[in-house]
C-alpha cells in the first residue's frame, strides 16, 4: 500500500474532505521531491569528492577521514597556481618590454642607416644631418634625396638642400650641412698660412659646438 492509498484510508476513517486530502497530498509530494533533490545533491557531492580524491592522490576513505589534509593539499595547490600565474605574467611583461626596446633600437638603427645613405647621396655632412633630422622622413627617389614631412594626404616632400634652405631650424646650418672647401691664404716665406674666421663663420662654429660638431674637420 503506497502513501496515496494510506491517505485515502485515513480520509475515509477520519471523515476528511477532498480539500484537506489534497493539501496533505501536496505536502507529501513536496517532501518526496525534497528528498529526491537532496539525494541528487548527495550523489553530486560524492562525485566531486571522488574527483578531488583522485586529483590529490588519496582514497575516498582518507578524504572523508582527513578533511584537514585535503584542505592543506588544496591550499598548497592554490598557492602553486597563483605563483605560476604571477611568474607567467612577469615573464610576459618582461618579453613585452624587451620587444619594445628591440623595436626602438631597430627603428633607430634603420633611421641612422637612412641618414647615412642620404648624406652620401646628397654630398651632405652625415654628423650635421644626424643632428638636424627629427620627425622628418628621408627617402631617395630617382637619385634625389627627399625630405618628407607629415603623413598621408597632408605629407609634403622637398629635396634635401631646398628643405634645409627653406626651414628656419635648418637654415643656419646649411653651410655646415653642405660644406665647400675653403682655400688657405699663404703668408710668410714658408708658403703656409692661416685664414681668419669671419663673424658669420664664428657664429656658425658656436652653433655647431652646441651639437658637439667641430667645423674644422
Amino acid at each position: 500500500m503506497n502513501y496515496t492509498e494510506i491517505l485515502n484510508k485515513i480520509a475515509e476513517t477520519e471523515g476528511l474532505g477532498q480539500e484537506a486530502l489534497d493539501i496533505i497530498k501536496s505536502k507529501m509530494n513536496g517532501y518526496v521531491n525534497d528528498r529526491k533533490a537532496a539525494q541528487q545533491k548527495l550523489e553530486e557531492t560524492k562525485t566531486v569528492l571522488s574527483t578531488i580524491a583522485k586529483t590529490a592522490g588519496i582514497s575516498e576513505e582518507e578524504l572523508q577521514q582527513n578533511s584537514d589534509k585535503l584542505k592543506t593539499i588544496l591550499d598548497q595547490k592554490l598557492k602553486e597556481l597563483k605563483a605560476a600565474k604571477q611568474s607567467i605574467e612577469a615573464k610576459t611583461k618582461e618579453l613585452d618590454e624587451t620587444k619594445g626596446k628591440l623595436e626602438q633600437v631597430t627603428a633607430a638603427a634603420g633611421k641612422q642607416s637612412m641618414v647615412y645613405t642620404a648624406a652620401e647621396a646628397a654630398g651632405a655632412n652625415y654628423h650635421v644631418l644626424t643632428k638636424l633630422v627629427g620627425n622628418e622622413k628621408l627617402e631617395i627617389k630617382e637619385g634625389k634625396v627627399m625630405v618628407t614631412v607629415g603623413d598621408g594626404d597632408s605629407a609634403t616632400s622637398k629635396e634635401l638642400r631646398d628643405y634645409a634652405q627653406e626651414t628656419d631650424a635648418w637654415k643656419p646650418f646649411v653651410p655646415a650641412l653642405f660644406p665647400t672647401p675653403v682655400g688657405k691664404i699663404p703668408t710668410g716665406s714658408s708658403g703656409t698660412g692661416t685664414s681668419k674666421s669671419t663673424p658669420r663663420e664664428k657664429l656658425l662654429a658656436k652653433k655647431l659646438n652646441k651639437f658637439g660638431i667641430n667645423n674644422n674637420t
